[in-house]
């Protein structure tokens, strides 16, 4: 768990700037071999906002999403 909480802090690190993007945060100090604390974030899942039929909030969702993927991709952090 404290790799995954390191990789946690990357990904909070390189998408620090967009405001868009949350990454919950680990308390690294309560994070052991096999047990991560992390914050928790309200939010809904992807599917709730593809039910509706709103096409520009849907193209926004997917901008963001390929952003997202591409930034990972060429980060070599």
């Amino acid at each position: 768990m404290r790799l995954e909480a390191s990789n946690l802090v990357k990904f909070s690190t390189n998408f620090s700037k967009r405001n868009d993007i949350v990454f919950p945060y680990p308390y690294t100090h309560l994070t052991r071999r096999r047990i991560l604390i992390e914050s928790f974030h309200e939010g809904a899942p992807i599917s709730d906002y593809l039910e509706y039929d709103d096409a520009i909030l849907q193209r926004r969702l997917a901008k963001i999403g390929i952003t997202m993927v591409f930034q990972m991709v060429n980060i070599t952090n």
